[in-house]
């Protein structure tokens, strides 16, 4: 894709929506959207918007993360409006226990079902 390019809507795989949606909603700071049992899906925005990120449990509950090195999503970027908002969301971080790893353009983390999410500000 070429460079600049912005997705504003991803759904992820994951393990266990409710431990996904207390990473997003309560650590993140993304808005609770919903959890749509039957479809064993659930939803997190910014801003009110329908949502920007969906998590479902369509590959099974509990699945294992894919293997090292398998194809596939590398990462998010969550881009935050600010330093301030960024320092809030590392703070929520460490008092999660959440480990973080420093990068040049911002924080990456790993939700509960280990898929990776950089953490940065609008430059």
């Amino acid at each position: 894709m070429p460079p600049g390019t912005t997705i504003c809507h991803v759904h992820l795989y994951v393990a266990n929506l409710e431990e996904t949606r207390r990473f997003y909603r309560d650590i993140l700071g993304f808005g609770d959207m919903g959890l749509a049992g039957s479809f064993r899906m659930g939803m997190v925005s910014a801003g009110g918007y329908h949502h920007h990120i969906g998590f479902n449990t369509w590959v099974g509950e509990g699945a294992p993360p894919p293997p090292p090195g398998s194809l596939g999503l590398r990462y998010i970027t969550v881009v935050l409006p600010d330093s301030a908002e960024l320092s809030a969301a590392v703070q929520r971080l460490q008092q999660a226990g959440t480990e973080m790893t420093q990068m040049d353009s911002g924080v990456l983390v790993r939700d509960p079902s280990q898929n990776s999410v950089l953490i940065t500000t609008r430059r």
